[in-house]
């Protein structure tokens, strides 16, 4: 009996630690999939769900009974019409479908989010991050040293909701730009980078070039 225990114990054990895994690994996996990244834009041609990117035209055609009568035809004597066969052209019906079959394939191609009239038929939609409300750092040249010029970059993290969940200064220059760089981005809101349509975290540098 103590022998069941013990291997019922050991089971129930190692499921735990079986459980245990397959969420953490879970859980890993939510965080990779919503770790920011640095986008970068890549476009395919618009499909289904848009506008057809390709035009079919047919051409004209005289039909049964829209026959245009000529000024010769007007002035000729009337007769006594004879019965006759009349044989349809089977050429309008067949360019119709095939035109239909095209226009069918072209709503078909790139994707609902694409953007393009013509490239790629397949592939992501990804479009970065646009600032919507931002505000820049104004500094004279009279407020730096003599010969003072050049770039503040900042590394920032945008959320999906377009604000910024981080900043890291990559690139300094001294004479405390960089805090009063970082107070304006504290301020600044944006339209978040999306993927064929949904909106995820992305990263990107912001330049801020002194004297402004």
């Amino acid at each position: 009996m103590f022998d069941q225990l013990q291997s019922g114990s050991r089971k129930r054990r190692n499921s735990a630690v079986v459980s245990l895994a397959a969420h953490g690994a879970f859980l890993g996996l939510l965080m990779w999939q919503h770790r920011p990244i640095f986008v970068s834009p890549s476009n395919v041609m618009l499909g289904a769900g848009g506008t057809s990117v390709s035009l079919v035209t047919l051409p004209a055609t005289t039909r049964k009974g829209n026959h245009t009568p000529t000024s010769k035809a007007l002035r000729a004597p009337a007769q006594k019409a004879k019965p006759s066969r009349v044989l349809e052209d089977p050429a309008p019906a067949a360019m119709a479908a095939h035109a239909k079959a095209d226009t069918e394939q072209s709503a078909r191609a790139g994707t609902a989010y694409g953007s393009l009239l013509t490239g790629p038929g397949s592939g992501p939609e990804i479009r970065p991050a646009l600032p919507t409300v931002f505000h820049d750092v104004h500094i004279r040249e009279s407020e730096l040293p003599p010969g003072v010029r050049g770039d503040v970059v900042v590394e920032i993290t945008i959320d999906a909701f377009g604000n910024i969940t981080d900043k890291k200064i990559v690139k300094p220059l001294g004479y405390g730009l960089e805090e009063r760089v970082l107070a304006a981005l504290e301020n600044w809101r944006f339209r978040p980078a999306t993927k064929d349509g949904v909106a995820i975290a992305s990263q990107q540098y912001v330049y801020f070039h002194f004297p402004s």
